[in-house]
């Protein structure tokens, strides 16, 4: 499975990381995320592609990278050289 973006109630940050990092955006309650949270699951292409994430991994899934929705925005702005 490749990586991907994951959101349920946070459609346009998940969107806009989504698209900074090249990746497909899915919304839906299936993913377990609290309100807000976007997550990334970092797949198989990870290790070449999202390295730079991979040291972000949670601790109890390895594979999902999970940031609020602050954090999501913090980190768009930091990506533009944006101070916060």
């Amino acid at each position: 499975m490749s990586s991907q973006v994951l959101t349920q109630t946070a459609p346009a940050p998940a969107g806009a990381l989504a698209q900074l990092l090249g990746l497909p955006r899915l919304q839906g309650q299936r993913f377990g995320l609290k309100g807000g949270e976007v997550a990334i699951w970092l797949g198989t292409d990870a290790p070449e592609e999202l390295a730079a994430l991979v040291p972000l991994r949670r601790m109890n899934d390895g594979r999902v990278l999970g940031l609020n929705e602050l954090e999501t925005r913090l980190y768009l702005q930091l990506d533009e050289g944006v101070t916060p």
